[in-house]
């Protein structure tokens, strides 16, 4: 079997020697090395690509869960500015609740001040009267005496 393998190889030698062979063979060589280092280079190129992708997704992840904390910080904050808003109405409803009784404990010490005028106005009116009524008499008493 090793002289039909040697025959084999020397008629296939001489047929692809003929047929310009060994210039087909070395660009066939030559095809399969630029075939192998495009397939490194883009072996290479998809790794670098893949690395790249994955550096890519991180940084979104990490974009996103900041973003997530910055959404939960200014809920949190809408959240404090909404309860310390509610606290600021019910504070202001109770001051002018309180407003409101103190202008009606007002107007009633007015209204008081106002009957206390009334009352001393008409006393000094009785004690004029009074007072006018005396002298009278006392005229009429020095008339008749």
């Amino acid at each position: 079997m090793g002289i039909i393998d040697i025959l084999n190889a020397e008629i296939a030698q001489q047929v692809i020697d003929s047929l310009g062979g060994k210039h087909l063979v070395n660009s066939l060589i030559t095809t399969v090395e630029r075939l192998a280092q495009t397939t490194d280079n883009l072996s290479s190129d998809a790794h670098t690509t893949l690395a790249s992708t994955t550096l890519l997704v991180e940084n979104l992840i990490t974009a996103v869960e900041h973003l997530a904390q910055k959404t939960d910080a200014l809920s949190s904050d809408v959240g404090a500015t909404l309860a310390s808003t509610t606290l600021l109405v019910e504070n202001l409803v109770v001051t002018m609740n309180a407003l409101a009784l103190n202008v009606h404990f007002l107007l009633q010490g007015c209204i008081a001040l106002v009957a206390l005028l009334c009352l001393l106005t008409v006393l000094c009116i009785v004690r004029w009267c009074y007072t006018f009524s005396r002298e009278l008499r006392g005229v009429q008493h020095i008339k008749t005496a």
